[in-house]
């Protein structure tokens, strides 16, 4: 989600509108394992089926409900993959500037 954090929503509110309410996912979110927490225990939802037009509906929110979406898989490794490449451009040039 765009802006993490806690927000009040309407009584009756769900899923989608807590989604929504935080800014709605990200290109990196993986809608098809959202977590929803509440004090009766963990459940997972596939947001992305709802979405399609599959699935069940959105499930509404009780008083205190924590919702996680994750990310990506795929993701997380391009950015590892990003993160890696910067590194060693860094230490290349850095080599490459001490051995002048």
């Amino acid at each position: 989600m765009l802006d993490p954090g806690t927000y009040l929503l309407p009584f009756d509110a769900d899923l989608v509108e807590a989604v929504s309410a935080a800014g709605g996912p990200t290109a990196k979110a993986d809608l098809d394992a959202v977590r929803i927490v509440t004090s009766l225990g963990e459940v997972e939802y596939d947001l992305a089926g709802f979405l399609r037009g599959e699935g069940h509906p959105a499930p509404a929110l009780t008083p205190g409900t924590t919702v996680y979406v994750p990310v990506s898989t795929s993701d997380w490794w391009k950015e590892a993959l990003d993160i890696a490449y910067k590194i060693i451009v860094t230490v290349n040039l850095v080599w490459l500037m001490a051995d002048r």
